[in-house]
């Protein structure tokens, strides 16, 4: 079986080089071992990371609890990561500074990755943030259902899903009115599969 001359520019020395390419080969893209170990050594260093790096994503990501997180390595308060919080960001943005490390972003319908500026509130710090949870929480309508009250808005989802919820899912409103059971302002969340759906649509 005959292969065929090909030629490529090498991915890192940028030179061009030629090789004859057999159908049971790969493409390469380096044209000597020494270049492809340089190129692995400058991979592992980060070199190619963010938008050099072919897996590079606009610098988004989702954590385990919801919350959306964006690359910013020159915040003055980014993580380990380099990254600071969405809805951190979108405050500061509004408000004009930098937040400090004390302050908290509430999230008034408790949807973690709705980011909109009328969705989120200011809190001084964590007290008054914890006050914020629980006067919405107090809100909540409930039912009697064989002698145990129930939240009453985790009642009509499972009616309108003909199923049970499970433990991992979630039942918010989406405008924030904690009494407003009306199936268009709910919305299910479920943190394990990162799934979240709006129902009455």
């Amino acid at each position: 079986m005959k292969g065929k001359t090909v030629k490529e520019i090498c991915e890192y020395c940028e030179e061009p080089f030629g090789y004859r390419l057999f159908p049971s080969q790969k493409k390469r893209h380096f044209c000597s071992v020494p270049c492809y170990n340089k190129a692995q050594s400058k991979r592992l260093l980060g070199h190619w990371s963010g938008s050099d790096n072919p897996s590079w994503k606009g610098g988004k990501q989702n954590n385990s609890d919801g919350y959306i997180y964006m690359l910013c390595p020159e915040h003055p308060y980014a993580n380990a990561k380099r990254c600071v919080a969405e809805h951190r960001l979108i405050m500061e943005k509004h408000a004009g500074r930098y937040l400090k490390p004390e302050e908290i972003v509430h999230h008034k319908n408790g949807v973690n990755d709705d980011n909109r500026i009328g969705n989120l509130i200011l809190c001084e710090n964590h007290d008054e943030h914890m006050f914020l949870h629980r006067r919405t929480r107090g809100r909540y309508k409930k039912r009697l259902v064989d002698g145990k009250e129930v939240y009453a808005h985790r009642l009509i989802i499972e009616k309108w899903l003909g199923r049970k919820l499970r433990s991992d899912e979630r039942v918010s409103h989406i405008d924030g009115n904690n009494s407003d059971n009306r199936i268009c302002n709910l919305r299910i969340t479920g943190s394990s599969e990162r799934r979240i759906y709006r129902c009455g649509y």
